[in-house]
């Protein structure tokens, strides 16, 4: 105890030995703070981007890909099998996302990477399926859409969640709402143009004016229309007239069968991250409580249809599309992927893309991704890889060599910040 009186009585003595020990303090706590800080955002930040990525990723130089997945999973297992977990091909390539915005037809368009997966072993080798926004999806990924169910919170602490109330309905309830809609939006021009027709036939039929061809008012009304009704000032183009038209051709009974109907399927199913369907992010009320809280308002949801335009395999390229069905909603708070990833059957994208070769019938890929067995060394594994396939051909590396210059800079931050934080104690 009186040690502890001597050094006190010492520092109320000599103001600037006091105010160098506290100074001191506050810098190493300092120090502690923001090392445990950014300790934490590093590890959360590489978690969620391992998680995205699997361990170790096998892939072609080529946009093309390489032929024959089965064959090169099983050299891949013959060269490193001691040191694997699991194996699923990949097809990944730039594309564009479109979608309609509103009543009014406006479209709008999104760059992606669109990546063709396994829905069976994707989950074997990377986290993707915990992010998805239904229970079923992140236990088993399916292409189907749900009924519904779906998450209307984002993952994480309760009171800090995002809250997102287009999601309440979302999947087949609002699918079938949104067709209702439509085919009454429908139903309405429809009789409206009729009327426009039966006006048009009564001006039509009522006798001519004193002038013969009317006073000119009229005749603007009557091409007007004229030109809301039919579309056209020939009578042969009318739906009243399809005998007029020698080429018209009516449908065929099998036609008729084969018609989409979009309250009753889907197309092929696509996944699609958060933040190519955000609108805005701000407040909003939650219907449940009546309270203020952030939220996001989506233009597109489960239940959605989209047009996805790729590249083809032939020199030069060509564009194709194809109508998808959005099934759920990808988020891993990286803003890198949600804003870019698009997820789709890996068959359906090597059909559209002509990646299946027509005499043998065996497909293309352009990846294998690789999950390790724990413990294991991802850069030698890399590296054996690497040795056993031609470089010219093949690029072997692992999830950390994707990110390298992220996580370069984060490495830096935290390098900078120690030593200004050393520099400022050592001053004190």
């Amino acid at each position: 105890m009186y040690k502890f009186l001597l050094c006190w009585r010492y520092l109320l003595s000599r103001y600037i030995a006091l105010a160098s020990v506290i100074s001191v303090m506050l810098g190493v706590a300092t120090m502690i703070v923001v090392n445990a800080v950014m300790l934490g955002f590093t590890t959360e930040m590489q978690d969620r981007i391992h998680g995205i990525l699997s361990d170790v990723i096998f892939e072609s130089r080529s946009i093309d890909g390489f032929p024959d997945a089965e064959w090169h999973m099983e050299k891949i297992m013959q060269v490193a099998g001691d040191k694997i977990e699991g194996l699923t091909p990949t097809v990944v390539v730039p594309a564009m996302m479109s979608f309609q915005t509103g009543l009014n037809g406006e479209v709008a368009s999104r760059p992606i990477e669109l990546v063709g997966i396994d829905e069976l072993t994707q989950s074997k080798v990377s986290q993707v399926a915990a992010y998805l926004q239904h229970a079923e999806n992140r236990r088993q990924i399916s292409f189907d859409l749900r009924e519904s169910g779906y998450d209307i919170l984002s993952q994480g602490d309760p009171d800090k969640a995002i809250l997102r109330n287009d999601l309440r309905h979302a999947g087949w309830v609002y699918r079938r709402t949104s067709v209702a809609e439509v085919e009454k939006l429908r139903r309405q021009i429809r009789e409206e143009e009729e009327r426009l027709r039966e006006q048009h036939a009564a001006l039509q039929a009522a006798p001519p004016t004193e002038a013969g061809t009317g006073d000119g008012v009229t005749d603007g009304i009557t091409d007007g229309v004229t030109d809301a009704a039919t579309g056209a000032a020939d009578p042969g183009n009318s739906p009243e007239n399809p005998s007029e038209n020698p080429f018209a051709v009516a449908p065929s009974k099998t036609d008729a069968e084969n018609v989409f109907d979009p309250a009753k399927e889907q197309h092929t199913g696509a996944i699609i991250g958060i933040a190519l369907s955000q609108y805005f992010r701000g407040d909003v009320t939650d219907p449940a409580t009546g309270e203020s809280r952030i939220g996001d308002s989506l233009a597109l949801i489960p239940g959605d249809d989209i047009t996805l335009t790729i590249p083809m395999t032939e020199i030069p390229p060509k564009l194709r599309h194809d109508r998808f069905t959005v099934v759920d909603l990808y988020e891993s708070k990286m803003m890198e992927y949600d804003s870019r990833l698009v997820f789709v059957p890996i068959q359906k994208l090597q059909d559209l893309r002509g990646m299946v070769d027509p005499r043998t019938g065996r497909r293309m890929v352009t990846q294998i991704l690789i999950k390790a067995k724990p413990g294991v060394n991802l850069n030698e594994l890399r590296d054996v890889l690497q040795v056993n396939f031609p470089s010219h051909t093949y690029n072997v590396k692992t999830w950390a060599d994707v990110q390298e210059t992220l996580l370069a800079a984060v490495f830096m931050e935290v390098s900078i910040l120690n030593v200004l934080l050393f520099l400022i104690i050592a001053v004190a």
